[in-house]
């Protein structure tokens, strides 16, 4: 068994609606700020590549709609988390207030082996608004509150006038990679021709449920289509939009050298399932079926992420 370093750094960046979370990250990647406010819709991330030391790391940064509830979002948001990052509004109380709220569910949702020593970073943004006459939280007080917490470190923070925002994502990082050796995963059974980036599948042994399984009927059945393909291939699932219920399920058989980056990579006795991480966010704890019936026959998706299905069973839609 081979143990393979991630290179690939999941980063959780969470606080109240209208912080600038989005708008961070925006300018931390992209170099951008939009002046007009536009709440994010369930969550999305965007990916930077940058070069720690002699490493080369991708932070995949993932942004959150702050007025969702912590349950809507679903385990699979959380789940192999590397570091979160907790931004407030320095003019605005109310965004400092409910630190605590989103700083303790993140580690019940997120489940950490160790939630003492998981990396936080606190961010106090808009210090450019009105010269800093404005702001209602002093630097003191948030420095407070980061030492009542096991010394988060803090940087105070303007996505307008981009101050701090590459300083504060380059300690993310190197905060994320010193706690890595307490997060290596082991890797068995996973094609070559993947790269270190593109193995975050989910542990299928010790006890933990994959994040998507499969029933021996529909792995069997799986096993016999690919066997008539006579190449070495893995099945992606994904989800689009579409479909009478709003949300479709994709399934296709692909050579694990197409996979992307950011792709997680999921063992199943043998068998190996490709989705990316934003299908993922629908499909954690989904289980695949498959029935030779005559009428009602073929493959069917036990989603329990799913609010409503389709009578056809291939489109479902889900809270975000």
């Amino acid at each position: 068994m081979s143990v393979r370093k991630r290179s690939l750094l999941k980063v959780i960046v969470l606080g109240d609606s209208g912080v600038g979370k989005t708008s961070l990250m925006n300018q931390y990647v992209h170099k951008k700020f939009n002046q007009q406010y536009k709440a994010t819709i369930g969550a999305d991330f965007v990916t930077k590549e940058i070069q720690i030391e002699d490493r080369l790391v991708t932070l995949q940064i993932w942004d959150t709609a702050g007025q969702e509830r912590f349950q809507s979002l679903g385990v699979a948001f959380y789940r192999g988390a590397d570091c979160c990052v907790l931004v407030y509004d320095v003019n605005v109380l109310k965004s400092f207030d409910t630190l605590d709220n989103w700083h303790d569910e993140f580690l019940k949702q997120a489940n950490v082996s160790d939630p003492q020593t998981f990396p936080f970073i606190l961010l106090g943004n808009k210090v450019d608004i009105d010269g800093g006459n404005s702001r209602v939280v002093s630097q003191k007080k948030a420095k407070e509150w980061c030492a009542s917490r096991g010394n988060i470190p803090y940087f105070e923070t303007s996505a307008k006038e981009d101050i701090n925002v590459d300083t504060a994502f380059i300690c993310v990082a190197k905060t994320a990679l010193a706690n890595e050796h307490e997060q290596d995963i082991y890797f068995q059974n996973i094609p070559d021709v993947a790269t270190e980036t593109q193995l975050r599948g989910a542990p299928t042994s010790g006890g933990v449920a994959p994040a998507i399984s499969l029933t021996d009927s529909a792995l069997n059945h799986l096993n016999k289509m690919r066997s008539e393909r006579n190449e070495d291939l893995c099945l992606r699932i994904g989800v689009k939009q579409g479909g009478c219920s709003g949300m479709s399920y994709t399934m296709e058989f692909e050579s694990a050298a197409n996979a992307r980056p950011d792709d997680s990579f999921i063992e199943y006795n043998g068998f190996v399932i490709v989705s990316d991480p934003k299908s993922l966010l629908f499909l954690f704890g989904m289980q695949l079926d498959f029935s030779d019936a005559l009428i009602g026959g073929g493959f069917s998706f036990k989603n329990p992420n799913a609010t409503q299905t389709c009578g056809c069973g291939k489109s479902f839609a889900a809270e975000m």
